[in-house]
Parts: C-alpha cells; structure tokens; sequence
C-alpha cells in the first residue's frame, strides 16, 4: 500500500506508511514524487512511525545517499514507542542520512525542530 504523503499549511511534507509497514524502494521513490509535486524543494519531511516496519537494505542506502538532498532539506521521525526509537538510533550507526536527521515522540516537537529548515516564503505562509 502506498504510503500517505501530503503538505501541512506549515510548509512541512508529512509522510505516513501506516502501522506494521513493509516499505520498499518504489514506496520511497513515489512518496518523493509526490513530495515535490506538493512543496517547493527542497523542504523538510516529517515521517510517521507505528508498529514494527519492515525496511530492506536499499530502502537504507537510499535513504542514506544523495538522492534525497536535492528534496528534503531536513527528516524527522514521529516514532510511537521504545521499540522505534532504538531501531532508529541502530539504523543510524550504519545508514547517517546526507541531510539532518532526528527522531521524536510527537509532532509539535518535530515541526518546532523543522522550522529552521523552512525556505523563507515557506515559513511566511505558515
């Protein structure tokens, strides 16, 4: 199933791959598409977490590489639960994303953070 991708009158993308998620490359690979059919870019993404997901190998290497600096300018997870986060924080030793990247509890903390990553017009109409 695709995942759910849309633009906050923030000017912030949210992605949202469901609970218990199989992400695959081709999932990726659309939520860009639609991110920047959506938002100027690049712009910062907020993903959402939930469950236990299933991410292969080349979802990490292409999260990792620089196929995402040309249209996200910043990533924060909203991970629900302990198990996320330290999965996350692992997935970090090994897979360090080329643009900043941070892990939260809940979205008014990861929004506050991505602010700073806003383009100026971006920031003026949110």
């Amino acid at each position: 199933m695709r995942p759910r991708v849309w633009l906050g009158a923030d000017g912030i993308v949210r992605v949202d791959h469901g609970n218990d998620p199989l992400i695959t490359l081709e999932d990726i690979q659309w939520a860009v598409t639609r991110q920047q059919e959506l938002a100027d870019c690049p712009c910062p993404v907020i993903v959402f977490g939930s469950g236990r997901p299933s991410v292969p190998p080349e979802v990490k290497r292409y999260l990792s590489g620089p196929a995402l600096c040309g249209v996200t300018s910043a990533l924060a997870y909203v991970l629900e639960g302990w198990y996320l986060h330290h999965l996350f924080r692992l997935s970090l030793l090994y897979n360090r994303p080329q643009i900043p990247c941070f892990a939260f509890s809940n979205e008014p903390d990861a929004v506050a953070w991505l602010q700073r990553y806003l383009t100026p017009p971006a920031r003026q109409a949110g």
